[in-house]
């Protein structure tokens, strides 16, 4: 069975005090992990405060990124990048529906990836197949910035990607976390969760011979977390005598990433349409 994982999303708005919000939410998440969510300043500085000062449990959260970018030094340059797209690229101004002006950029997009069962999984891997997920549906070199928390009873990754990212020209274009891109990423997970859960389930039960010398064990090759079961006939003989030998398939959680597949598809269909009717209201306006 497909495990579940939520995967959520906030957006910071690009404004003058981008970088010291940014900066203030990553040192919360990155030395501290309080749940429920405080009240976080809807300023860039609080948001990297908020993601580096989450763990409370642990003296400091797991904090990895684009770029090789790790610990204080990795948050910084984080930082730094994103004030800097933000004072290095025009506003993209429109009026809302109540009226007022806003700015289409985005200084960071937010994230939460929280899978339901986070025992045995890698979850910087996990991070990263959702990034590239992104990279891949924006086109562009994202920098993002993430930390691991473990102090709960479910571990969940923060990710904070830049709402800008270079061309190859050197401009700065939007990297906005649509909902079909949101979509791509969902996917994404939820391969990488069954690939992982795959790496550590036998890749074939033992196999029994016999010969001169009387009964004879041979098993094939067993990945690092085989089930304890399939050790506990290897151990018996009798046992592998008396039952069948099963093998491991991977038909029916292909056939329910496939559903999976087709379920996003047609979502991301649905929520195409109504962004075209949204922006087309916007330019009427």
């Amino acid at each position: 069975m497909t495990e579940r994982c939520i995967v959520r999303v906030k957006f910071s708005p690009a404004d003058v005090h981008a970088g010291q919000a940014v900066s203030g939410f990553l040192r919360y998440v990155q030395h501290r992990d309080l749940h429920p969510e405080p009240r976080v300043e809807p300023k860039i500085g609080g948001l990297v405060k908020y993601v580096a000062y989450r763990e409370k449990a642990a003296s400091r959260a797991e904090l990895f990124g684009s770029h090789g970018a790790r610990g204080t030094k990795g948050r910084k340059d984080f930082v730094d990048f994103v004030a800097g797209s933000i004072a290095g690229s025009e506003p993209q101004l429109f009026r809302s529906r109540d009226g007022r002006i806003l700015d289409r950029r985005r200084a960071v997009s937010r994230l939460v990836i929280s899978p339901e069962q986070s025992r045995g999984l890698d979850l910087e891997r996990l991070t990263r197949s959702a990034v590239a997920a992104l990279a891949a549906e924006t086109g562009g070199d994202l920098r993002w910035i993430a930390a691991i928390h473990r102090n709960t009873r479910h571990h969940h990754i923060h990710l904070v990607v830049a709402g800008m990212h270079r061309d190859a020209s050197g401009a700065y274009r939007r990297a906005d976390i649509t909902k079909q891109r949101l979509a791509a990423m969902k996917l994404a997970v939820a391969l990488e969760i069954e690939r992982q859960r795959g790496e550590r389930v036998p890749e074939r039960t033992a196999l029994i011979g016999n010969d001169a010398g009387g009964a004879r064990r041979s098993a094939a090759h067993l990945r690092p977390a085989a089930d304890a079961s399939a050790l506990l006939l290897l151990a018996n003989p009798r046992r592998l005598r008396r039952r069948p030998v099963r093998t491991f398939s991977w038909s029916r959680s292909l056939f329910r990433l496939r559903a999976a597949a087709r379920l996003y598809r047609r979502q991301v269909e649905r929520e195409t349409e109504e962004e075209i009717r949204q922006r087309q209201w916007e330019l009427v306006a």
